[in-house]
Order: structure tokens, then sequence, then C-alpha cells
């Protein structure tokens, strides 16, 4: 064994070789990596620069990108959220130790939808203080600042999927009355229908504790009652009808044969009880 002294030059500035890369966390199912690759190349690189930005995949929707351009990269992680082909990414600072966290999502850009707003309060300045009940405002929608339906405003929020969703906003207005204003989301990121969290969905969830062992055989885990119950009736049905068809197959044996019955009409009955057994099955 020999014993090295690290200069501490080296221990407070490493930097790594690794510190060009960034990874992105797409909230959804990812793009093609060829779609992705080009649309980057678009968006964060230009002829500036003269650097291309490498793509590759480290799970299915999480992506390494290169980015030699310190400039570049600053930009892209500052910003933090984008789209890529219509699915929302989620850009972090990459290290070996934390490649395969989960995304952060609690500062999420939503569009939400707010029914019901006074005509009175369809302001810039009042939409922008109603927003901040479900987040941190960010813009209104075009169609909201020229007011092509003033039954709904959309507004643009950083919304902390940590926390429960807001669905309404009451106030009183200058009369004392109450008013309830209704908040939609027009669209939101998947969800995990096991561990509830934000950015998967049950199939792709790390936790799920469901193991399929082999075909017609127990499930270890815990799964849901309503899947269980489901499996039973289903295989219930199967077997109800194989009995049903294996009772009608021996009716028909034991059916003595019409007069005049001939080699002819046998087969013909043959193939009718084929039938019989195929549709049944199906």
């Amino acid at each position: 064994m020999v014993e090295l002294t690290i200069p501490d030059e080296i221990l407070t500035d490493p930097n790594p070789l690794w510190r060009c890369y960034v990874v992105g966390y797409f909230i959804g199912d990812a793009p093609h990596v060829g779609s992705i690759h080009a649309t980057v190349n678009r968006l964060w690189s230009s002829p500036k620069t003269g650097s291309k930005i490498d793509v590759q995949f480290l799970e299915k929707n999480t992506v390494l990108f290169r980015i030699e351009n310190p400039q570049v990269r600053t930009r892209v992680i500052q910003r933090r959220y984008w789209h890529i082909a219509d699915i929302p990414l989620v850009v972090n600072e990459w290290s070996p130790e934390s490649a395969l966290q989960p995304p952060d999502l609690s500062a999420m850009p939503i569009w939400i939808d707010l029914k019901g707003v006074p005509s009175m309060l369809f302001s810039h300045k009042a939409l922008k203080c109603l927003s901040r009940a479900a987040g941190k405002f960010v813009k209104l929608h075009p169609s909201t600042e020229k007011c092509l339906r003033l039954d709904v405003a959309r507004v643009l929020v950083e919304v902390d999927l940590h926390k429960p969703l807001v669905e309404r906003i009451s106030f009183a207005d200058k009369n004392g009355e109450q008013v309830v204003i209704d908040v939609c989301y027009p669209w939101l990121p998947p969800r995990c229908s096991i561990c509830n969290a934000w950015g998967h969905k049950g199939a792709a969830c790390n936790s799920r504790k469901i193991k399929v062992l082999q075909k017609e055989k127990e499930i270890v885990g815990m799964a849901p009652e309503s899947e269980i119950n489901d499996d039973v009736q289903e295989r219930s049905a199967i077997t109800q009808t194989r009995n049903a068809v294996s009772d009608l197959l021996l009716e028909l044996e034991a059916t003595p044969p019409a007069l005049g019955t001939n080699g002819l009409e046998v087969k013909s009955n043959d193939k009718f009880e084929m039938g019989v057994l195929q549709v049944l099955l199906i």
C-alpha cells in the first residue's frame, strides 16, 4: 500500500470530469432518443458555442445530457423545467450519487383554469392575486390576456406537487358576500396508483410489492382487493364456460342419429361440434 497526500487545491475544487453532465427526468413517456437529440440541440446549443449536446438514456424516463459549454449548462439547469416533444422534462445537476434520484416536483409549472371569476376581477393584478392560492404566479395565458373567454381565466403557476392540490378558492367581495372560484387543472403529470407519488405510473413504481411468480399461481405481495376479485370472477367465468362446452359435447355425443343419417351428415355434425367449441371458448 502506498500513502499519498492530496493537495488542498484538488480537494477544494476537484473539477470532476462528469461535471459537464446534466440529468433530465421526463414526466410521462419519454420521446424517441432521436427526437430528444434534435430538440435539445436546437433549443440549447447555438452556432456561437459550436458544441453539440450528447444524449443517452439511463432508465426508461431518465436521460443524461452532456453539455460541455458551462454557460449553456448553467442556463439549462437554472430554468429547470422544459418541454421536449410536448413532454415535460425536469433538469437537474448530475452526480454519480444522485443519478437515479426522483425528480424535484416542488415547483412544477402547470396551467390552472379559474372558473367563476367575477367580471370586475378579470384583470392582470386580480388574477395574479387569485392564482397565488394555488401556487407561485408565472404568467397569464395569451387567450386570457386577450379576453377570448371571460368564463375561464387560465394562469401558469408553479405548483408544489408534494402538497394537496387546491380545488377551490373562497373570498369575500366588497359587499361582504362569499365568492367561490373553482380551480381546474387541464393537465397533470402521471400519478402512481400504488405509492400516490407524482411523475410515474403504477407499472413503473419502484416500491411496488406485487410480484407475479408464474401464470396460474399465487400472487405474492399486497395486491388491491378489487384486482383480486376481478381475477377470481374472470377465472370463474372461464371455468363455467369450459364446463358448459363439455356438457354440450357430451349431450351431442349421446344424441342418437336421426333417420337417414349417412357419412356426410356425420362429418357435418363433427364440424358443428368443433364450431360450438371454438365460439364458446373465445
